[in-house]
């Protein structure tokens, strides 16, 4: 078997020796440099006082290095570039004001994202790594999905026994979730074509510390297993993390018996948790939020006497991830499997948007017909803007060749919300008006991906703005824009470069993009791919 993710040679942080630094590790022998291991300190442990009393004071969390993304594009940056404040207008009235939510204020007035002045592009004279304009042409195939191997993993590591995971995701969130549980004691070993999970978990003596950095999933799938799980953490993540919420699981967590103490505010990482034997049942939770609250449930119910039954108030958002959790859920309940990881419709939005908006022609493989991921609509949405979708076997071929310029959509993506930045790079130059609903939700992804939405757009030269009320929407007017190379900001956020990717294709020669490595947290080769697709082409 091959060696464990956590990387032979390097030791994990509660076993260094004292005042020893890790060494990085580097080289290109198997493709971009992996992240380093996750950051994982044991301390003296803190347990909540006999009979419930006052919790401890908080401890000051120590934070691991930021590890380092894959390269791409051959380029070496001179450092990354902050997320910095969006340069769009608007913004406030397009998130809605609900407790448990929280997302940076974005400034301006209007709401709209218009041309850049004609002449310069904008951006001209920043530094950047070249994105290919023209067809999108050739064959790729997918990786595994982010969303299913995440689930497997906790799945898979709360059972007794060796599972194995076919073609899994392997990325950074993917890895952050398996270095974690191995830091929980459970073993995740890398093999060729997939990944072997030993559990149970069994947690080291003392406090561990997880930190997730920028990772949403694994931050909330960790804290619903750590609660029931015995044992002293910390969970914490990146400033971008922090802000992102987590109010709905706390409570409901605690609803059950669980011992959640803030080291900021309450809601938010840094949390404190002293994980103990809980009784299961029925538990309310809020579904508006965030659907990944009612799948971390489901996922830690085989460590709570009884079991969970998640009974959802209100409307739940992204209802199919769910689903997707109730049959990873299913497919390891009697014991450990054996279980293909199918490919990721979220990473195949882009080679059929980028095929449509540049009239060209891929082949995309391992994708299922009948998929159940949420993002596979977006074929249908392909299919609308005048792409023709078709299968030949198990290969879907998208093919807009003969199209002039897409044709205008109506979609909601608060179903789907990873399919809405190559939603709108696919439409932004379009025959006619295209209305995105359901952006809110948006605000509050790895990046404000509406803000980052409206920037990309008008550094393109398209015409977008928002449309405010109780859902607001966003409307992109292809007729008006005017296209123009442009110097991309990534936001710190893997889609928002994927989607400057898209939107180059239809834009003069000359854009670029500050930060390409960020792909590396659900796609790391997918600028080699995208490479492929435009005959190596940098321009």
């Amino acid at each position: 078997m091959a060696g464990p993710v956590e990387e032979p040679g390097l030791l994990r942080r509660h076993e260094a020796p004292a005042g020893q630094r890790r060494p990085r590790r580097g080289g290109r022998d198997r493709g971009p440099p992996l992240p380093d291991q996750l950051q994982a300190q044991v301390a003296p442990s803190r347990r909540p006082p006999p009979g419930g009393g006052a919790a401890s004071p908080p401890g000051r969390v120590r934070r691991g290095p930021r590890r380092p993304l894959p390269r791409r594009l051959g380029r070496r940056r001179p450092g990354r570039r902050g997320p910095g404040p969006a340069r769009v207008a608007g913004g406030a009235a397009a998130r809605r004001d609900r407790p448990g939510r929280h997302a940076p204020a974005r400034g301006g007035a209007d709401g709209g994202a218009g041309p850049a002045p004609r002449g310069r592009p904008r951006g001209a004279g920043l530094s950047g790594s070249p994105l290919p304009a023209g067809p999108l042409v050739g064959r790729v195939r997918v990786p595994g999905s982010k969303s299913l191997t995440n689930r497997a993993l906790v799945a898979a590591a709360l059972l007794p026994g060796e599972s194995r995971l076919g073609h899994p995701l392997d990325a950074d969130d993917t890895r952050t979730l398996a270095r974690c549980l191995t830091l929980l004691g459970a073993r995740v070993a890398q093999e060729p074509g997939g990944w072997r999970v030993r559990g149970p978990l069994r947690p080291p003596a003392g406090e561990v510390h997880l930190d997730v950095g920028p990772a949403g999933t694994p931050a909330r799938f960790l804290l619903a297993v750590c609660a029931a799980l015995p044992g002293a953490y910390v969970l914490d993540g990146s400033e971008r993390m922090r802000l992102r919420p987590m109010g709905p699981l706390v409570e409901a967590l605690r609803a059950l018996g669980a011992w959640i103490e803030p080291l900021g505010r309450d809601g938010f990482l840094p949390l404190r948790i002293h994980g103990r034997r809980l009784r299961g049942g029925s538990v309310p939770i809020r579904g508006d939020v965030s659907s990944q609250f009612v799948s971390a449930l489901l996922l830690a119910s085989p460590l709570f006497e009884g079991g969970l039954a998640p009974a959802v108030a209100g409307p739940l958002s992204s209802a199919a991830y769910v689903t997707l959790t109730r049959q990873v859920a299913a497919a390891f309940a009697s014991g450990p499997a054996d279980w293909d990881v199918p490919g990721d419709d979220s990473a195949a939005c882009f080679p059929i948007a980028g095929a449509v908006a540049s009239r060209g022609r891929v082949t995309i493989e391992g994708l299922h017909p009948q998929s159940a991921q949420p993002d596979a609509v977006f074929r249908s949405w392909a299919a609308q803007a005048g792409g023709r979708l078709s299968w030949e076997g198990s290969d879907l071929v998208v093919d807009a060749s003969s199209t002039s310029r897409p044709l205008p959509v109506a979609a909601d993506v608060d179903p789907a919300p990873d399919a809405a930045l190559p939603l709108v790079s696919m439409l932004a130059f379009a025959r006619g008006t295209s209305r995105v609903r359901g952006v809110a939700r948006l605000a509050e992804k790895e990046s404000d991906r509406l803000a980052a939405a409206l920037d990309l757009l008008a550094s393109a030269g398209a015409r977008a703005g928002v449309e405010a009320g109780e859902r607001p929407a966003l409307s992109i007017d292809g007729d008006a824009g005017v296209p123009r190379a442009a110097a991309f900001r990534a936001h710190d956020d893997h889609r928002v470069a994927m989607a400057a990717a898209v939107l180059a294709l239809s834009l003069p020669a000359g854009s670029t993009i500050d930060a390409p490595d960020v792909v590396g947290k659900s796609y790391p080769r997918f600028f080699d791919d995208w490479s492929s697709l435009t005959g190596g082409r940098t321009r």
